[in-house]
């Protein structure tokens, strides 16, 4: 059951995350290494590094005690779709500290959803 204690470390790491983004959108723009100009930018970062990292932490650790196979899955395709999507900027638009390591993590996180998917089904 290792990978329950990791599917619940993923969740309180987005969560966390997540409610820093909510908090403070300027120290999480310069984690990611973006400068919110405006308010419309603070609220982007609120938005997406804020609310949505906070939704999936919850979603994902909600699945696991729910034993939803379905969700899991589901958070898992978009977490690889994070990377995918990382892969395409590293050979687009140049290699950063920033995106190889969000790259690792988020294929690591998709791959971790899709074990514990399966395991959930088995």
């Amino acid at each position: 059951m290792w990978w329950k204690v990791l599917v619940v470390l993923l969740s309180v790491i987005n969560v966390g995350f997540g409610l820093l983004g909510l908090v403070s959108p300027k120290r999480v723009g310069e984690l990611v290494d973006l400068s919110p100009l405006n308010p419309s930018a603070h609220g982007e970062l609120r938005a997406v590094f804020g609310g949505l990292l906070v939704a999936l932490g919850v979603i994902t650790v909600r699945a696991l005690q729910q034993g939803d196979a379905g969700v899991l899955q589901a958070v898992g395709w978009g977490f690889l779709g994070l990377a995918v999507g990382r892969l395409i900027s590293l050979a687009l638009d140049g290699v950063t500290t920033y995106t190889g390591l969000a790259l690792v993590f988020e294929a690591a996180a998709g791959l971790l959803l899709m074990y514990a998917a399966g395991q959930l089904r088995s």
